[in-house]
């Protein structure tokens, strides 16, 4: 799952699974819609890529012109080669803040992710007193709707760039945040070629003390499937505490932002004890808790003050 598709070729599967048993109970063929092999994706992609945007390429010049990756500060620097598995530390941001940050989400013409992002750039200023945060987050990157029902690994890194120096409030931060993301959204390009075509802006990764901070956020953009099966079925998309190691992750520390069926997200911070301690997770996560729950109920505050 994780390292061949992405969340929305494993719904697809099920979707399909459910035409199949619906099929298999009625006695009728299953009704599937047309499906692009990946393969097909992957020709497709090699062939744009020597044309690429030239507009596109324009805006992130210019939105990567003196930009530096955001990196958090590690407890022991970053090893060479890591010498265990990575660790997982779980915590939840409850329904009722969750609620409050869909008001101001609706209020600011934005989305839930606009409002967590907001707050992350308030956490990483209080953690590295910086207020030009260049944050990556995973994207679904199924922008082409030839390819929308292909099962296979879409998955893309944006960087959302946001000067939040010259911001009063936290409401200021989110319609500041909004503008980025609308902007970086519509002139999406492959991670790996912003990296190419601009890598000063990743330089700051070369810091051994350092360490890389990514977001990771299921792609809602498709909404909820009904699964025709049995008595009817869903996705299970949580995380438990037993899953306590994992080495399916890239360097650094990956941020995972969960929503469940209740409106509360199940939060997930991957990281390796070669770097932080168990506790500067805690930490950090307990922080981002209290940044949002304050920021949502109060958004006209000083954000300076979370």
């Amino acid at each position: 799952h994780h390292s061949v598709c992405d969340g929305w070729s494993l719904q697809v599967i099920l979707r399909d699974l459910g035409a199949f048993y619906a099929a298999r109970v009625t006695g009728t063929p299953p009704v599937l819609p047309q499906m692009r092999q990946y393969r097909e994706y992957v020709e497709w992609q090699r062939a744009n890529a020597a044309s690429t945007d030239d507009a596109a390429l324009s805006y992130w010049a210019a939105k990567l012109d003196g930009a530096r990756e955001f990196v958090i500060p590690t407890d022991h620097g970053h090893p060479g080669r890591y010498s265990r598995p990575y660790s997982l530390h779980v915590y939840e941001i409850d329904r009722g803040t969750m609620a409050a940050a869909e008001v101001l989400a609706n209020a600011t013409r934005g989305t839930r992710f606009i409002i967590l992002l907001s707050a992350i750039y308030v956490l990483a200023n209080q953690i590295t007193g910086a207020t030009d945060l260049t944050v990556k987050a995973v994207t679904a990157g199924r922008n082409e709707l030839a390819f929308h029902n292909t099962i296979g690994l879409f998955r893309n890194i944006v960087p959302f760039r946001t000067e939040i120096g010259d911001c009063t409030s936290f409401r200021d931060v989110v319609v500041k945040t909004r503008e980025t993301f609308i902007d970086a959204m519509a002139h999406e390009l492959p991670g790996g070629l912003l990296e190419q075509t601009f890598p000063d802006y990743i330089k700051s990764r070369e810091d051994t003390r350092m360490s890389q901070f990514l977001i990771a956020q299921p792609p809602s953009q498709y909404g909820e499937l009904t699964l025709p099966i049995a008595e009817g079925a869903k996705e299970i998309d949580e995380v438990t505490l037993e899953e306590t190691e994992s080495s399916d992750i890239p360097s650094g520390t990956m941020w995972h932002l969960n929503t469940q069926p209740d409106g509360s997200v199940c939060g997930a911070v991957h990281f390796n004890l070669d770097e932080h301690e168990a506790s500067t997770m805690e930490g950090w996560t307990a922080g981002l808790k209290r940044i949002l729950a304050s920021a949502v109920r109060d958004p006209d505050q000083d954000w300076r003050q979370l």
